[in-house]
């Protein structure tokens, strides 16, 4: 049996039961961090702690390699994080009279490390800084200011971006890729050619940002602030897009199949020539939208 953690839709943890399901109880494991500087050794007992009296058991499969390692190689007590790629760390306790055997694991953002002259770290000020292809994967870049940024190319894939500042930025053909932007704002940014494959957008803003051609499959868009975007071309197959708003945005022939519009305003938005096969358009605002030819013949709902 699996258990997910998930904040603002990364996977941070996901707890496994290691054994039949008795009437032990399952542990509980507390993770005390998001993310941890590169370039140090940490503490275990500082990164996450067990009620179990089971033995415990760390290792770091499923990681990038050379993204962390555990020390010593026998019983560890410590991890240091390396500069590239995301830390998976998992967290075995065996079983005990109280508690079942179980199993659990955390992606491990990086931060305090730099790239082009720029620390990279929650809270960052890095206004206009030229992060043009850098890599950014997995990085803790929440709450920062990334206002007018240059990200061209740049790998953000995974990384946590919730709360930052991202208006005016450039993100031409960027990597976000399951990146979180949860509450992030990205007024006026362009996302044109970027890849934000089952990015979570949720309450992000983003009005009048350009998204041309950008891919957004699987993406979670609940209640983002799209209004006057222009995502002309863009593949929403599958997007999550329930109570955004719409209004004014430009979906000129955007891919749309399966996507949710559940309560989404598409006021005077313009979808000519858009693919909404098995769409649902449940209670969506469709007041003066321009709608694709036969709209109704291929969504699933409206």
């Amino acid at each position: 049996m699996a258990i997910a953690v998930v904040f603002g839709g990364l996977l941070l943890s996901v707890g496994f039961v290691d054994a039949p399901v008795s009437a032990a109880a399952i542990p509980t494991v507390t993770w005390k961090v998001t993310s941890l500087t590169v370039g140090k050794t940490h503490r275990l007992t500082d990164i996450a702690e067990s009620d179990s009296t089971g033995r415990k058991t760390w290792s770091t499969s499923g990681s990038t390699p050379g993204s962390c390692s555990l020390t010593p190689a026998k019983n560890p007590t410590r991890l240091k994080m390396e500069k590239k790629g995301g830390c998976r760390l998992t967290l075995r306790t065996a079983e005990s009279d109280q508690y079942v055997a179980w199993r659990t694991a955390r992606i491990i953002l990086r931060k305090g490390f730099s790239v082009k002259g720029s620390l990279i770290q929650p809270g960052a000020n890095l206004y206009e800084a030229n992060l043009k292809g850098a890599d950014l994967s997995y990085a803790d870049l929440s709450y920062a200011d990334l206002t007018g940024a240059n990200l061209k190319d740049a790998d953000l894939s995974y990384a946590g971006l919730w709360t930052a500042d991202l208006s005016f930025a450039n993100l031409y053909e960027a990597n976000l890729d399951f990146a979180v932007l949860y509450n992030a704002t990205l007024s006026y940014a362009d996302l044109s050619y970027a890849d934000l494959k089952y990015a979570n957008l949720e309450g992000a803003d983003l009005p009048g940002a350009i998204l041309w051609n950008a891919t957004l499959w699987g993406a979670v868009l609940y209640y983002a602030d799209l209004t006057g975007a222009d995502l002309t071309g863009a593949n929403l197959w599958n997007a999550n897009l329930t109570s955004a708003d719409l209004s004014y945005a430009y979906l000129y022939y955007a891919w749309l199949p399966y996507a949710n519009l559940y309560y989404a305003d598409l006021t005077g938005a313009d979808l000519t020539g858009a693919n909404l096969y098995r769409a649902n358009l449940v209670y969506a605002e469709r007041q003066g939208a321009t709608m694709p030819e036969d709209w109704r013949d291929t969504v699933c709902c409206y």
